[in-house]
């Protein structure tokens, strides 16, 4: 005997209902952006960044963060890396070696992306050596 499929519509009504009835559910937000975003070490193809959680989760745990990257020329940024909301602390690995690059870090949760993410000031070269960096919160 075969099992029988079925299939469920919500109407807008029922999920009217449904957020009357658990008004925090439409009361999500997208979490505000990391902070304390720095170079933790540099290594030949490598950067380690470390940031910190953001300040506002906008009503539900921080699930990753998402890690990219842009040449300082292009500035069109790419994603290298996704940890999960739990770590502030990843190495990016597979980076050109001597190439500089611009890293920032945005937060999600189930509502969304952060709009806001922590961007490094200065490019840094994924070289054994990191100049100073500094953060700053871009739009």
């Amino acid at each position: 005997m075969q099992g029988k499929k079925t299939q469920t519509r919500l109407s807008t009504n029922s999920l009217f209902s449904i957020f009357h009835l658990f008004p925090s559910l439409s009361s999500l937000e997208p979490p505000s952006a990391p902070t304390g975003l720095k170079v933790v070490a540099t290594d030949s193809g490598k950067v380690t960044l470390s940031w910190e959680s953001p300040s506002n989760d906008g009503g539900s745990p921080v699930t990753g963060y998402i890690l990219q990257a842009a040449s300082p020329k292009g500035q069109h940024y790419e994603d290298v890396g996704h940890v999960d909301g739990n770590i502030t602390e990843h190495e990016l690995s597979d980076l050109k070696k001597d190439n500089e690059y611009l890293f920032r870090v945005k937060a999600e949760n189930p509502a969304g992306i952060s709009k806001d993410s922590a961007q490094l000031d200065k490019p840094v070269k994924a070289s054994p050596q990191c100049s100073k960096c500094v953060v700053k919160v871009c739009p």
